[in-house]
């Protein structure tokens, strides 16, 4: 009997274990829809959408978001920060982002490299490129430590994750984004990025298919409706200029992980 009881618990306990493993990151929808638009990679072990980003991978995504990357690959600007010397591939993207406003560093001379990309950070990120200006003295659009208010009036999230920030929300935002409007009410993210030939409008119906289950029209021009059970952009948008950050002011920085060695060719989970 006593064997019985210890092989039941047992299994008992190995189901429970196997609970979060199945649950983790097993909503695709988005990544998939993103990668259907060439904006996601995935890395070579997959989505990864269980795992946490760092703040280079969050500014790659940014940049691969907006269709840039290869722009951003033969930025000659500069920048001022000097944590990742001895990790040079991600100097272009990072010199991109901050020529662009889509970072400010965690203080004058430091990026952050290797430590944790927060919910906040990446929603500041986000909100920047669509035209908004963060202030801590209350100046601008927003307070970046506390982008969730105008991030919800926006429709990229509703509140503020409970947890982990992880890929699989990561890919939501940024979906939720390419519907956003700009700053000035012009277009939305989608709207521009058609505009620009970053991808079509047939591939912007394929991607959202893939999430709804059925065809979304687009109404007006390129790209207007993309979000699942929504008929339309919401916010406040910002026309043209693409400009933006990721943390706003000095933030403490963690003791960063070093995910790559020295001048080595990246292999860490990038977007």
């Amino acid at each position: 009997m006593r064997k019985i009881v210890a092989f039941l618990l047992s299994v008992l306990l190995l189901s429970a274990c196997c609970i979060p493993a199945l649950a983790a990151g097993e909503d695709t929808r988005y990544a998939d829809a993103l990668k259907t638009l060439g904006l996601f990679q995935g890395t070579d072990k997959g989505y990864e959408l269980e795992k946490t980003l760092t703040r280079e991978q969050g500014v790659v995504m940014i940049i691969r978001l907006l269709g840039a990357e290869k722009e951003a690959l033969a930025c000659g600007k500069q920048h001022l920060f000097a944590d990742f010397a001895a990790y040079p591939w991600f100097a272009p993207y990072a010199a991109y982002a901050y020529s662009e406003g889509i970072t400010k560093g965690v203080s004058d001379t430091a990026f952050g490299y290797g430590t944790e990309m927060t919910e906040a950070m990446f929603l500041t990120m986000l909100l920047r490129v669509l035209g908004y200006r963060d202030a801590e003295d209350g100046s601008g659009d927003f307070v970046w430590s506390d982008p969730f208010a105008l991030a919800k009036t926006c429709k990229i999230a509703e509140a503020p994750k409970t947890g982990a920030f992880t890929r699989e929300t990561m890919t939501q935002h940024c979906w939720n984004t390419l519907a956003a409007l700009f700053k000035t009410g012009e277009k939305t993210l989608s709207q521009k990025l058609i505009a620009d030939r970053v991808f079509t409008e047939a591939q912007l119906r394929e991607a959202t298919t893939g999430i709804s289950g059925e065809a979304s029209g687009t109404s007006g021009g390129a790209g207007a409706v993309i979000v699942p059970g929504s008929s339309s952009s919401s916010g406040s948008g910002a026309g043209g200029n693409i400009s933006g950050g990721n943390t706003g002011g000095n933030t403490t920085v963690p003791e960063a992980s070093k995910p790559v060695k020295p001048n080595e060719t990246p292999r860490i989970p990038m977007p």
